[in-house]
């Protein structure tokens, strides 16, 4: 399927001295004040000098050890480079000495709260001054003993609408009180944030990518060009490297170059969907005679997506199903063509060859030779133009923050191997001269390579030979999430079910035949969070050696630090929900004070949030005239509404926007893309305001008009315009787990103390996992 269109004085007489010790005594007397002076200073220089060198082990990335708590080392990560002088772009700075952890700053509110709320149980008939009125629109029959018991309840949603805003809208329309949950205000932060990445990809990345790689192919083509034209046409391997370099790099420039039917036919701005008339001019690229039939080749695998073939340039079988653009990057041209462009980088530069050591390998010894010099010749270009090579550190931080990428060899590796084994300036025609480069030199440069550990929690590779097919360099590592890794690390064969009968088996989602083969996404929850009361988890435990497992997971966890959390979206997001979990209830309304809540709401809302995570961002379009003339006649801010508290949620999603915004300001992606910055500061806005209206909440205020009015403008201005898959497939071996959070659920909760109780609604994610 191809580009859819629709798309910051008096002196003292000196006494007379008779003996050397007069003279010193004399000297320290006149001196005192100089000399106390001096050691005033050596001291304070002393601290001064400690001082900088804490800052400095700080603020430098550090390894903390393996099992996935050490802090990662990025493409651009490369201690002892000099700064890059001079240069507006970066102020100076090292763009690899960076991290999100650097700029997360844990907020630490004063505030206690201080409400008093009513005893359970409750009769809700007779407490609830809203009861009958709500329960006219909404069936409670159901849920009447659950409400009376726990002063909550979630619900089915009885609406035809499957989305948040929807749901608030249908809640509006029928007069019930609205309550803010907690889920619509993960799922608010999350869909921001994919929406600011889009535009930093769209705005920022595009053409930082195009600059680099156009950079790159200069280079490479005009040093194949000069051999081919004085060696001609050969059996020379080196050409051949030459060659599958600059090949390699045209299709990513090919990719990124805008076709016809992405151009605004207007002579300015043609709109974030299409590229404008001068965008045409600046992205564009002509294949050369010499690479144009296999460049052409390659790049009608890439558009057809058919499924598995030999690539004309790489000459090993691809799967290119892997270049199907998501439907919602289809209808804008530079994130349909920048997202072709990324898979492009995925692609693997091998790091061993067919052998009867690895009889699964993509290429042979002959063809691995050419690819392995076309890798290095890469690896060699980009570490020599220290610029681009700090645009691609920014780049690859923020493309691994938002969409997570596996950690394993890059560029950098593969030029570092080069070096210490043949120097600073290595000679790649001289290192692969078929002459040269026998077998013990291939051993020696794959050992030197595969020398580079990397987290396997992070998506490292194992390097045992059943992987060594998948090992080697790519420009741009695969899109990668923890979840297989963890739940590989929670089964096994050694794990066999203790269920003792047919009816407890069948509770066991996890259950192959009698071992646990998959993990659960309660079992993520689980490393941080007590379920050993949830009744839907429990069943998943009962498996021996469960235990040892899960101990053995929790101590990987046990190393994570404030870098680690914030590597990426995935740990940071899971790092605020465990957080949020954590809050301490003593204060809050009833209902969220025990277990039940806990179980019955918190958890199923991390769940949710968790699995939003892997979702692809909703589209939206603000609705106008949302309140009417009529309705600001009629008093419908008279109704009491409600936010769901949390006030650690609020402040970690605070945290966390700061900390993106802090990076994009250091590292000057805002630049080129104000708009992303100005939108997480509109999110923060927001939430800023949500928390004087919780702490109210907290405080036993009432709401005022005004923030009656703010409520239901956040949730009733904004219409969801696409229908986006909400659920998504973790395989382990030959078992899937589905994660859905497609449609909603509805929690009812009743607020206020004494006479003065109110039942409010709000949506809710539709967790499940099947």
């Amino acid at each position: 399927m191809g580009f859819d269109t629709n798309f910051d004085t008096n002196q003292e007489e000196e006494p007379r001295l008779d003996s050397n010790k007069d003279k010193v005594e004399i000297y320290l007397l006149k001196n005192k004040k100089a000399i106390k002076s001096f050691l005033i200073f050596f001291v304070a220089s002393i601290l001064s000098l400690v001082f900088v060198f804490a800052i400095i082990y700080f603020f430098l990335p550090r390894d903390n050890g393996d099992n996935g708590n050490e802090i990662s080392y990025l493409p651009g990560d490369l201690s002892g480079v000099d700064k890059v002088d001079d240069d507006e772009y970066f102020n100076g700075l090292k763009a690899e000495e960076l991290m999100f952890g650097h700029f997360y700053n844990e907020i630490k509110d004063s505030y206690r709260p201080s409400l008093l709320s009513y005893d359970l149980p409750i009769d809700v008939k007779a407490d609830a001054e809203n009861y009958y009125e709500v329960s006219r629109k909404l069936d409670l029959d159901d849920y009447i003993e659950e409400i009376n018991e726990h002063g909550f309840a979630v619900m089915k949603n009885s609406y035809s609408s499957d989305d948040f805003y929807s749901v608030y809208s249908n809640l509006i329309a029928d007069e019930i009180p609205v309550m803010l949950t907690s889920d619509f205000l993960l799922y608010y932060y999350q869909n921001n944030l994919k929406n600011v990445y889009d535009e930093i990809e769209r705005n920022t990345f595009y053409k930082n990518v195009w600059d680099i790689y156009s950079d790159l192919y200069l280079v490479a083509s005009e040093r194949y060009e000069k051999r081919l034209s004085k060696v001609g046409v050969s059996k020379d391997p080196i050409l051949e490297a030459q060659r599958l370099e600059t090949a390699y790099l045209a299709v990513i420039l090919k990719l990124l170059s805008a076709e016809d039917n992405q151009i605004s036919e207007k002579k300015s701005l043609g709109g974030d969907n299409y590229f404008t008339m001068t965008e045409d001019i600046y992205f564009n690229f002509e294949i050369p005679d010499y690479l144009e039939e296999d460049v052409n080749k390659e790049l009608a695998f890439i558009r057809a997506r058919a499924g598995i073939d030999r690539s004309p340039l790489f000459l090993y079988p691809r799967d290119y199903t892997a270049f199907e653009v998501p439907k919602i990057l289809r209808s804008d041209a530079k994130l349909y063509n920048f997202y072709l462009a990324r898979r492009w980088l995925n692609t693997v530069f091998p790091l061993y060859f067919r052998s009867s050591d690895c009889e699964e390998c993509l290429l042979d010894e002959n063809d691995w030779l050419v690819n392995t010099a076309a890798a290095s010749y890469l690896a060699q270009d980009l570490s020599a133009q220290q610029k681009n090579k700090n645009k691609w550190a920014i780049i690859y931080k923020f493309i691994s923050f938002f969409t997570g990428l596996r950690q394993d060899l890059t560029y950098l590796e593969y030029d570092r191997a080069l070096k210490a084994l043949y120097g600073e300036e290595y000679d790649i025609e001289t290192i692969f001269n078929r002459e040269n480069f026998g077998d013990i030199e291939i051993y020696k440069l794959q050992k030197e390579i595969i020398s580079n550990k990397f987290s396997e929690i992070e998506g490292s590779y194992t390097r045992s030979a059943g992987e060594n097919p998948k090992i080697g360099m790519r420009m741009l590592q695969e899109e990668y999430w923890p979840n297989e890794y963890i739940f590989e690390n929670l089964s096994g064969e050694e794990m066999t079910t203790k269920a003792s009968n047919s009816k407890e088996k069948r509770a066991q989602s996890t259950l192959c035949s009698s071992r646990r083969c998959i993990g659960t996404a309660m079992d993520i929850f689980a490393i941080h969070n007590n379920l050993s009361d949830n009744d839907d988890y429990y069943p998943e435990t009962n498996y021996n050696g469960y235990e040892y497992a899960m101990k053995e997971v929790k101590n990987i966890f046990a190393g994570f630090n404030v870098f680690t959390w914030n590597t990426n979206f995935y740990w940071s997001t899971l790092d605020i929900l465990n957080k949020s979990l954590t809050e301490d209830m003593v204060s809050y309304p009833v209902f969220m004070k025990d277990r039940y809540y806990f179980n019955n709401k918190a958890l199923v809302t991390s769940l949710g949030a968790w699995a939003n995570i892997h979702l692809d961002k909703d589209e939206f379009t603000v609705k106008t005239n949302v309140v009417s003339e009529d309705e600001y006649l009629r008093p419908v801010c008279d109704l009491s509404n409600f936010v769901e508290p949390n006030l650690t949620l609020l402040n970690e999603m605070i945290s966390r926007n700061n900390m993106v915004l802090e990076m994009m300001d250091v590292l000057n992606v805002s630049r080129d893309t104000n708009l992303a910055a100005l939108d997480i500061k509109e999110v923060n806005t927001s939430f800023e305001q949500i928390k004087k209206i919780e702490q109210k909440i907290l405080s036993g205020k009432l709401l005022d008009y005004s923030d009656c009015i703010y409520l239901r403008t956040m949730v009733n201005n904004t219409a969801i315009t696409t229908d986006n898959s909400k659920y998504f497939y973790i395989t382990v071996g030959k078992k899937t787990m589905n994660e859905s959070i497609d449609g909603m659920k509805l929690m009812l909760a009743v607020f206020g103390s004494g006479d003065n109780m109110v039942i409010a609604v709000g949506p809710m994610f539709n967790y499940n996992e099947f």
